[in-house]
Order: C-alpha cells, then structure tokens, then sequence
C-alpha cells in the first residue's frame, strides 16, 4: 500500500494543471490570426425596411397604446367594460362594404 500525503496531491495537481496550460497557450499560438474585411456590409431587403418603420411608428405611439390598454383593464377588472353592439354591428357592415 502506497501513502500519498496531501501536499503530494496538490504538487501533482499543480504539475497537471501547468502542463495543461503550457498545451492551451501552444495550441492558441499555432493559431492564425482572421483577418477581416473592413469593407463588409449588409445591405435591407425595402421589406426589412418597411417592417423598420412601422416598428418605429409601433413604438412611437405606445404610450398612448398603453394608456389605452390599462383603462380597458381596469373596467374589465371592476366590471364596468361594456361593448356596443351596435358600434361592432356598424363596423362589421362598414368593412363589408368596403369591400
């Protein structure tokens, strides 16, 4: 039976760890460089374009959106949210015609 005492154990583990290092750094130096071309572009497609804008037209108005959108809640949570049905019925038939 062979002791091996702690500070035999934390030598050998230094001694791997060290090798280990010296093998990363070798292999990072066997590498090459990329060198990139300082002349690359992307250029949008006018639908990426178009899908830009209407983002910055959304964002834009989202505040107003939003305040909206936390009123109609709030009723709904009270239950005070009522619906027209005439107003949808108008609009129903409106869109129809338009049509």
């Amino acid at each position: 039976m062979i002791k091996i005492g702690a500070e035999s154990v934390d030598k050998l583990n230094s001694d791997l760890i060290q090798r280990d290092l010296k093998r990363v750094k070798r292999s990072e130096s066997e590498l090459e460089p990329t060198n990139f071309d300082s002349e690359d572009k992307v250029e949008l497609s006018s639908r990426a374009l178009d899908l830009k804008e209407m983002q910055a037209k959304a964002m834009s108005s989202s505040d107003t959106r939003t305040e909206l959108i936390q009123q109609i809640k709030m009723k709904i949570d009270e239950g005070t949210y009522t619906i027209s049905s005439e107003k949808i019925a108008g609009r129903i038939i409106d869109e129809a015609m338009e049509t």
